[in-house]
């Protein structure tokens, strides 16, 4: 070859495979859905990050909120504008199901569908695995793979053997890991025969021991991946980003404000070769408190809290009908909350006012910075839904550019100006600024929508948690909380019952959701386990002095509500026996009876049994072996 076409051909070269880098893949978008309804709140998911809440009553279909839609929005380092979001209303997708490729930030159609699903668990899964596998390792052997449930089997944790046989795809290795789990042997690998079980994965609340692990583990939970390069952003138009996404649901069926309440955790991964500046997570939330053309909207910024409620006493008026032929809450009408429990890291400048005190702002588009903190909710505004027919409202118009995604995410309007404390917001020449539309008390005289009292029920506002630098194979993370507060007096509602409930799911999370519970291995019991005894221990009925008197053995010394679950010598679950009820009890001390049948009421055969006593609270744990000839 003529050496003078050698850079002409490596051009051409590098050329194609840039533009076939650019190229968005051939997925289609996410089809799959989940019901997580776990407690009264029922949260809709599907794979794209929307989330749509009502209550969990098959005879009420009264809702909280329609589909609400997750946005990312950045600037790449020449400072274009680049957004993945997407609108209900609008037609088209940005986002699509499962991961990116590590090295070239897209995937495959094959993969979208194999990752166009849900992972879901629940809590008693976990707590009966983590009997059987404390019962044979108390016994000195492995647990069975065939005991094993195929949700543990099938869970999408990193390096889980088992996988590709039983899902015909495999899981990526990927430094930013997968779904959470409890590493029983700290390998950095997920294998449920090592004794590790799914959970979920707070920062800042690892556990150190399984019992807190367990503890933590839901009622119900769910994992799930998407990106926004399996195809072209058909919804709002914008450049790629490479955005990998790690969703995580969970819920708790437990007293309390936990039983109104929903977490949600967004894990964004960034997989481009482009480091993202001033990025933000946003949500754009559709609140229908039942009737969705009544409702008001406000934030509490110094709570890290939205929250929603309706116009007047009667939803849909004092008929309590709904235009759209929703279920109407009438006059027992609810507030719903999100209240975002954990941001990402934000680049600060540090300064000081003319008062001495310290000041931290957001640095420039690529501008040096001071330090990072962690940043919560940064910012809410809003925009109108169709088409504006008053001149003077049209910066609140739709978006439909980048720039306007990203005006909305910096706490402006889409036409860039800025939010200011009076009336609806949008007052162009005003200096009265704020990051947050109608942050003021509906019962008191701040600016509030209540205050406001005109007529913008077409609102979509905009939740915005930033700005954030993001560099190649970086994430950030953002935890939120989803709830409700039943019967709340409207018009214009007090938020004492809204932020009491809010104080309450928080304290969970700041306990690292150590939960207590009404299961045996959670109560306050004696965890001595020294004196546990069977007897009689060997039984043979032929030394009984009357043979038709029913078979019988007795457990003793048992602390109130332990567990005991008894196995075959090979491993096998032969029966469950409760020390909750119809247990003699003395002393917090119980003796239970096991009549020698196995779970289907059938008598055991003859042999040696493994009688295993489990206190999961303490950790505590105990393995009789007895003897019966039958």
């Amino acid at each position: 070859m003529n050496n003078q076409l050698l850079p002409l051909v490596s051009f051409i070269f590098l050329s194609n495979i840039i533009m076939a880098q650019n190229r968005a893949g051939d997925c289609l978008p996410c089809s799959a859905t989940l019901e997580l309804k776990t407690n009264s709140l029922l949260a809709h998911l599907s794979p794209s990050g929307s989330m749509a809440f009502q209550l969990n009553d098959i005879t009420n279909h009264l809702s909280f909120s329609e589909e609400s839609s997750l946005w990312f929005t950045t600037y790449d380092p020449s400072g274009n504008a680049k957004i993945a979001a997407e609108i209900a209303e609008r037609e088209g997708h940005d986002f699509y199901p499962g991961p990116l490729d590590e090295l070239t930030g897209r995937t495959h159609k094959d993969t979208c569908k194999n990752w166009d699903r849900f992972y879901v668990m629940r809590r008693p899964i976990i707590t009966n695995f983590n009997t059987s596998y404390i019962a044979c390792l108390d016994s000195g052997h492995s647990i069975p793979i065939d005991s094993i449930p195929l949700a543990l089997l099938t869970w999408p944790a990193k390096g889980n053997p088992h996988f590709h046989k039983l899902m015909d795809y495999t899981l990526p290795n990927t430094s930013a890991g997968l779904a959470p789990f409890w590493d029983e042997n700290a390998d950095g690998v997920y294998n449920p025969e090592d004794g590790d079980f799914p959970t979920i994965s707070i920062q800042g609340c690892e556990p150190s021991q399984r019992i807190e692990a367990l503890q933590m583990v839901p009622d119900e939970f769910a994992f799930w991946i998407f990106n926004d390069a399996g195809s072209i952003h058909s919804n709002s138009e914008g450049a790629l980003l490479s955005i990998e996404v790690h969703g995580l649901a969970f819920a708790y069926d437990v007293e309390g404000p936990l039983q109104n309440t929903v977490f949600q955790q967004y894990k964004m991964i960034n997989r481009s070769t482009e480091t993202f500046i001033n990025s933000y997570f946003n949500y754009n939330l559709n609140p229908a408190i039942g009737c969705s053309s009544d409702d008001y909207f406000g934030c509490k910024p110094e709570n890290d809290l939205v929250y929603f409620y309706n116009e007047s006493q009667y939803d849909g008026g004092e008929d309590c009908t709904c235009a759209d032929e929703s279920q109407s809450w009438c006059d027992e009408i609810p507030m719903f909350g999100i209240d975002i429990l954990q941001g990402g890291l934000s680049p600060k400048l540090i300064s000081e006012d003319t008062e001495g005190n310290i000041v931290l702002e957001n640095p420039f588009l690529g501008q040096s910075f001071d330090t990072l903190v962690e940043e919560k909710l940064s910012g809410l505004s809003y925009f109108l839904e169709g088409p504006i027919l008053d001149s003077l409202l049209v910066g609140l118009e739709t978006p439909t550019k980048s720039r306007e995604y990203l005006h909305l995410s910096e706490s402006k309007f889409t036409d860039g100006t800025r939010i200011t404390k009076d009336g609806i917001g949008y007052n162009p020449g005003s200096e009265d600024f704020t990051n947050f539309a109608f942050l003021g008390d509906p019962d008191s005289d701040g600016w509030s929508m209540c205050l406001a009292n005109q007529n913008i029920n077409s609102a979509s506002p905009v939740l915005s948690s930033g700005p954030y630098v993001l560099p190649p194979d970086a994430f950030t993370t953002v935890l939120l909380s989803s709830f409700y507060v039943s019967e709340v007096n409207h018009p214009c509602p007090s938020l004492t019952t809204l932020l009491t409930s809010e104080k309450a799911v928080e304290s969970v999370y700041e306990t690292c959701f150590q939960i207590e519970r009404d299961e045996p291995f959670m109560h306050e019991i004696n965890t001595d386990l020294a004196n546990i005894s069977i007897y009689p221990n060997p039984y043979d009925i032929r030394l009984s002095s009357n043979v038709s008197t029913e078979k019988q053995v007795y457990i003793r010394n048992i602390p109130q509500g332990a567990e005991i679950r008894i196995y075959s010598l090979d491993g096998k679950f032969i029966k469950q026996l409760e020390t909750n009820h119809n247990a003699y009890i003395h002393d917090n001390i119980c003796e239970v009876a096991w009549n020698l049948q196995n779970f289907a009421g059938r008598d055991i055969a003859p042999g040696v049994y493994l009688i295993h006593v489990n206190d999961q609270k303490t950790g505590q744990h105990k393995t009789l072996k007895w003897f019966g000839n039958m």
